[in-house]
C-alpha cells in the first residue's frame, strides 16, 4: 500500500466551533517518520505548520511494525518532535509497541520517552491521564473537550483486557 506524503498529513486539520464561535485550529498525524529520509522531512514540515495551530496529536507508528527498536531510536524521533513550535501530543501506535517482537520492552521504551510528552511545552498542565492506561487523555483549551482514546489494533496478547 503506498503512504500519502508527509505533507499530506499535516494537511488534516480541523477547526472545532464552541458555542461562543471559538476556533480551535489542530493538525494530526500518524505513521510517520518509517524511514531515515522521513525523519528530516518530519523535522521540516514541524517547522512548516500553519500560524494558529493550536497542538499537534500523533496517532502512532513512529516505525515500522516488524523490526525492533532500540531506545536509541525511540530518543531520535522524541528529539525531532521536541523541535515542533507546537505543541506534539502522542499515542502509541501498534507498530511500536503491541506488533514489536518484543512489546513489553517496546512499551517500556514508549513511555520513558513520549509519557505525558505534551509537557514539553507550556499551557498543557491540566492535561487528565487515566491513571490505569496513561495513553488516554483528556484537556479542555478554551472552553472545548478533547478526549483521546489509545485504540490500538494489531496482535491480541491478552484476549481479557482487548475485550
Amino acid at each position: 500500500m503506498r503512504r500519502l506524503p508527509l505533507l499530506c498529513v499535516f494537511a488534516v486539520s480541523s477547526a472545532v466551533a464552541t458555542p461562543k464561535d471559538v476556533r480551535i485550529s489542530f493538525a494530526a498525524m500518524g505513521d510517520v517518520p518509517y524511514r531515515p529520509e522521513e525523519r528530516v522531512r518530519l523535522a521540516t514540515d514541524l517547522l512548516g505548520l500553519p500560524t494558529g495551530t493550536a497542538f499537534i496529536v500523533h496517532l502512532g507508528d513512529i516505525k515500522p511494525g516488524t523490526p525492533f527498536f532500540r531506545a536509541g531510536e525511540y530518543a531520535s524521533i522524541a528529539r525531532i518532535l521536541k523541535g515542533s513550535t507546537v505543541p506534539v501530543f502522542i499515542i502509541p501506535g501498534d507498530n511500536e509497541w503491541n506488533d514489536c517482537s518484543r512489546p513489553a520492552r517496546a512499551w517500556s521504551f514508549w513511555l520513558d520517552h513520549f509519557r505525558a510528552f505534551e509537557q514539553q511545552w507550556t499551557g498543557f498542565e491540566d492535561v487528565v491521564r487515566q491513571e490505569s492506561h496513561p495513553a488516554n487523555f483528556a484537556f479542555v483549551p478554551q472552553s472545548v473537550l478533547f478526549v483521546v482514546l489509545h485504540l490500538v489494533g494489531g496482535r491480541v496478547h491478552d484476549k481479557a483486557e482487548w475485550d
